[in-house]
């Protein structure tokens, strides 16, 4: 086996390179470093997130009935699970949270007598959190009562009614720096009877750092999967989490050496790095040109499909109208100064032997500065299928050819947005009515609004074809 062949078989191993021919253009591997290193760094592995919890419960004396109704349904169940050396309970209230024994006489949840806080300042264990980024559970009914006065004002019916709750949507900004950080939130609501006809709900809210989100040994939220199962008119589950953190792609029926591309095309190269969502085809335009206008049977004229979007059902509930597009840059000039920086021989010096001098006699040092290629808008467009989430790519018809032989191409798909479309129940059991009348909309229009904030121009880099025409 000689050298030659040795490396490139031991480069197509590694790479994953199918029908590896070594051409005049692109040294794939060169192109797959500079990829990582300037357009798309590996993702970093999940940061290791303290497994450590935080559990705050509200004292108010206004919460005695919501614990007396909820215990059955969900408290009892979310405290058991939250046992652990790892975990430290917090008495919220009055005042700012402090960490509390909660086998202690005055501090069992199930005493309903122990709930006497004449305010409840929920804003200050939301403070907490939030600078902390951590992982916590949050017991309320989500009456914000900081001073124990009237001070606020409620509408009715019948006009505008002073009242102690604050019914407006204090909590967005906590919730939007918690969700602008791609972490998770969930709610669970749970049914009970204020003064005996007054319909509530309990919120236990758990907030889930984005890194904790899929390590199951340690995040809470697995050991809360039973409660899903016991979802019903009294007891409901919502999750707000960023469309960026919860969309992603996968490739599905891909042939070894043509990757996603149509069957009636061969790439003459073909590499993909799935790990950076990274592929490279190099084309002969002439084929791609004949297939675009000749072959008229042919409806399908996605040169690159086979690549679908993905999102887990429980946030397709609140996310909607996903957005997805191409662009496109030209590359060649950029990766060619790049190429010629890896492969330029090392300087050579000539050394004074009296005065210990160095002369260049061989050889230059050229350093790579990365330049974003320009943006093209000529080549490609974009078709998503609505039925299947396939995302396929197509040559413009009134493309007509490369400018010139060797042009590289990189093609990225991007997540464009999504909207936050309101599930209709958490209008139903986000907000209540108080007995004098007035609507609290604390929580609902606060979750709202920052999901809205959130999703407002927020884009992810998807996937990335490099196309080369030959």
């Amino acid at each position: 086996m000689t050298t030659k062949f040795y490396f490139l078989t031991l480069f197509c191993s590694l790479f994953l390179l199918v029908g590896c021919k070594k051409t005049s253009y692109t040294d794939v591997q060169k192109l797959e470093t500079m990829h990582s290193l300037y357009v798309q760094p590996p993702l970093s592995k999940p940061q290791k997130v303290s497994d450590s919890l935080a559990v705050y419960i509200d004292y108010s004396s206004g919460m005695y009935e919501a614990m007396y109704g909820s215990l059955q349904a969900v408290v009892n169940e979310v405290l058991t699970a939250t046992r652990s050396p790892r975990t430290n309970y917090y008495r919220a209230g009055a005042t700012f949270p402090y960490r509390i024994d909660i086998e202690a006489k005055e501090n069992i949840p199930s005493v309903t007598t122990n709930y006497v806080e004449k305010k409840s300042a929920l804003d200050l264990p939301l403070q907490r959190i939030i600078s902390r980024n951590e992982q916590a559970v949050y017991i309320t009914d989500f009456e914000f009562v900081p001073t124990g006065q009237k001070i606020f004002e409620g509408a009715t019916p019948s006009g505008r009614v002073k009242t102690w709750i604050n019914p407006d949507a204090w909590a967005v900004e906590y919730f939007e720096k918690w969700l602008a950080k791609g972490n998770r939130i969930d709610m669970y609501a749970s049914k009970f009877m204020r003064n005996g006809t007054q319909t509530q709900f309990l919120y236990t809210l758990v907030f889930t750092p984005k890194d904790l989100v899929n390590q199951q040994e340690n995040n809470l939220l697995s050991r809360l999967q039973d409660l899903n199962g016991k979802l019903s008119a009294n007891l409901y589950h919502f999750v707000f989490q960023a469309a960026t953190q919860t969309l992603s792609t996968e490739t599905k029926q891909y042939d070894a050496n043509n990757g996603g591309l149509h069957t009636s095309l061969a790439p003459l190269e073909f590499a993909r790095k799935p790990a950076l969502a990274f592929e490279y085809y190099l084309l002969g335009f002439k084929d791609i040109d004949k297939y675009i206008v000749n072959e008229g049977t042919e409806k399908d004229k996605r040169i690159l499909k086979n690549l679908f979007w993905k999102c887990e059902e429980q946030h397709l509930k609140n996310l909607k109208d996903f957005q997805f597009g191409v662009k496109v840059f030209d590359m060649t000039e950029t990766f060619a100064a790049y190429q010629q920086t890896q492969d330029q021989e090392p300087p050579k010096y000539d050394k004074d032997p009296e005065t210990g001098d160095s002369t260049l006699v061989s050889g230059q040092t050229m350093t790579f500065q990365y330049v974003e290629g320009s943006e093209r808008t000529d080549i490609f467009e974009s078709i998503v299928n609505k039925e299947t989430n396939e995302l396929g790519l197509k040559v413009k018809p009134d493309y007509i050819k490369p400018n010139k032989k060797g042009e590289l191409l990189r093609v990225e798909w991007h997540l464009k947005g999504a909207k936050f479309e309101e599930n209709p129940d958490l209008a139903k059991v986000l907000q209540w009515k108080d007995k004098e009348g007035f609507m609290v909309r604390s929580l609902y229009e606060s979750i709202v609004e920052a999901m809205k904030r959130t999703e407002k121009n927020n884009t992810k880099k998807l996937h990335t074809y490099y196309v080369q025409w030959q």
